[in-house]
């Protein structure tokens, strides 16, 4: 995806990673950037909640994290637990064309690997309009 990046390419290749957020919503792994995160603290609040904002089931209220996010007075609690990792630039694809046609959640934006595991990689600032689209028809 970013290979042909001649800035990335100059890199030394430990410093080509973006610093992610992850966590569960719903069977899902989903990953956010880092530096948009001010802040999490331990809740037992579910709202807003993330995977109701995607349209996944309602979260339980035990393991929650409440992030104070750059943009989002109110903040978004998401499932424990959270995890700061460097993803490789190598590690994140481009959507298939197929569901980048028509995206389960708005604000879907690229997948990621990271040990094995898919992780979906989100855009929060669109993660707030997720819960009004037609996302149960799109279910991954």
């Amino acid at each position: 995806m970013f290979e042909n990046d001649p800035v990335l390419a100059s890199m030394p290749s430990q410093a080509a990673c973006v610093d992610v957020v992850c966590c569960r919503a719903g069977d899902y792994q989903v990953a956010f950037e880092a530096h948009l995160v001010q802040s999490a603290q331990h809740t037992a609040d579910t709202s807003p909640a993330l995977e109701t904002q995607l349209g996944l089931a309602p979260p339980p209220a035990e393991g929650r994290h409440r992030l104070r996010i750059k943009g989002y007075p109110e903040g978004l609690t998401v499932a424990a637990p959270l995890e700061l990792i460097a993803l490789p630039i190598g590690a994140i694809h481009p959507l298939p064309p197929l569901i980048a046609a028509r995206p389960p959640w708005p604000a879907l934006r690229a997948l990621g690997l990271w040990n094995e595991q898919l992780l979906f990689i989100l855009d929060l600032s669109q993660v707030e309009h997720s819960a009004s689209s037609s996302v149960n028809e799109n279910k991954l």
